[in-house]
């Protein structure tokens, strides 16, 4: 195991106008990280389930933009800050005449470390296809499995934004934040269950007693003409049939944050032994959309079977992510 090496260049303005009312912040970084240290599985049979590995070279350049400013000052105010924030990362060597590398998940389904591709690139099984990407049905009206595994997408967001307002008057102040996150994309088990149970706004729509024909052409290149079930499409297909259809894209706008707090006016405070008194009603996690998702499908893209560690973009059957309500007082001596 060698340490890992880091070498950065970074560049950044940091600018204030309107007397400090108005600022923009704006960081631009490119990272490269040598001999990169990371946590591969292992097959169970060697007594073991993972090991730390090196990893020869890892690419990332970010851009960071953040912006403040106060429409509004007085006896009323009102603050706002934005942030934006991408990250592009790139292995460009795994030494050691690797051609990839598990980093999470299982030899057959997880993220990998593959030359060129992002890190953490996730694989599983693919749709076998025509040298144009046409997909491949079967004789039995089903896609084609390919074998071994392939890319079947890129957990990693194009970029995120927070955007948070804060309002205060006369000791009374309320404050929300909201995230948004563009692309990533999720393989989810929660949604293809629903998908195979007939359970989606989808399968809804459409009528029990139909048959369908999969797009895709046949092994010796012609048209799709089999007929199936509607089970056999959501079930075999999308539901428990090949990982490449059972992903989808993460994009989702949240509310993280809402919070209400009042400071108690120094005349009542002056009757206590404390020089100040804060009471706050805080909410966590309350609302989100997902305007790629199935609907109706209820997922939360924000959660992670693959627990603490390099694993993203992975869902088995997990809860969704907790709302959280929650009090204080803050007193002061």
């Amino acid at each position: 195991m060698k340490a890992e090496l880091h070498t950065e260049w970074e560049f950044g303005i940091e600018s204030r106008f309107f007397n400090g009312r108005a600022g923009l912040d704006i960081t631009y970084y490119d990272k490269t990280t040598n001999d990169l240290i990371t946590q591969a599985p292992l097959d169970p049979s060697t007594g073991f389930t993972s090991t730390f590995i090196n990893i020869g070279e890892v690419s990332n350049k970010g851009l960071e933009i953040t912006a403040t400013g106060t429409p509004i000052s007085g006896e009323f105010r009102w603050d706002i800050s934005t942030n934006f924030f991408t990250d592009r990362s790139r292995v460009v060597e795994l030494g050691g005449g690797l051609e990839e590398v598990g980093i999470a998940g299982f030899t057959n389904q997880g993220n990998f470390a593959i030359e060129g591709e992002t890190l953490g690139i996730m694989q599983g099984s693919t749709v076998e296809r025509t040298a144009d990407g046409t997909p491949i049905v079967g004789s039995d009206g089903n896609y084609v499995q390919s074998e071994g595994i392939g890319i079947i997408g890129d957990p990693n967001p194009e970029f995120t934004v927070g955007f948070s307002n804060t309002f205060s008057f006369k000791g009374a102040s309320l404050s929300f934040q909201i995230d948004y996150q563009q692309g990533g994309d999720v393989f989810s088990t929660w949604i293809s269950t629903l998908f195979a149970r007939g359970l989606t706004a989808e399968t809804n729509r459409v009528s029990r007693d139909n048959s369908f024909i999969l797009p895709g052409v046949r092994s010796d290149g012609s048209e799709n003409t089999v007929q199936i079930p509607i089970n056999a499409v959501m079930f075999d297909n999308f539901g428990f049939g090949i990982d490449e259809l059972r992903v989808y894209d993460a994009t989702h706008v949240r509310l993280s944050e809402l919070s209400l707090s009042y400071d108690l006016p120094l005349a009542i405070v002056e009757a206590t032994p404390f020089n100040s008194v804060r009471l706050s009603l805080t909410g966590n996690n309350l609302w989100f959309f997902t305007p790629n998702m199935p609907e109706a499908s209820g997922f939360d893209p924000n959660v992670s079977s693959l627990g603490v560690g390099n694993g993203r973009g992975f869902e088995y059957l997990t809860g969704p992510s907790a709302r959280r309500f929650g009090g204080s007082i803050q007193v002061r001596f």
